[in-house]
């Protein structure tokens, strides 16, 4: 149970820099995807050991377990 909370909380960590970089975008008005600046942001803090990797490794690899079925829907769109 405690591992299902974790990982919900590491999941939401790595929202919350997509969220923040989306935020950016939208207040700066640029012309660049907002998860890209989130993924760039987690990068950095990662980088400068700012937030240890530990915080969220486990949401991370849950995230990439399903990261197959993430493409489904834009390899669908394309085939279409």
């Amino acid at each position: 149970m405690v591992k299902i909370i974790r990982t919900v909380l590491q999941v939401t960590i790595l929202y919350l820099f997509s969220f923040i970089g989306s935020w950016i975008v939208q207040s700066l008005a640029l012309q660049f995807p907002g998860s890209i600046i989130g993924l760039l942001l987690l990068f950095g803090c990662l980088y400068f050991k700012i937030i240890p990797v530990q915080l969220i490794k486990d949401g991370a690899g849950f995230l990439l377990t399903f990261l197959a079925l993430f493409f489904i829907p834009a390899t669908v769109g394309i085939m279409d």
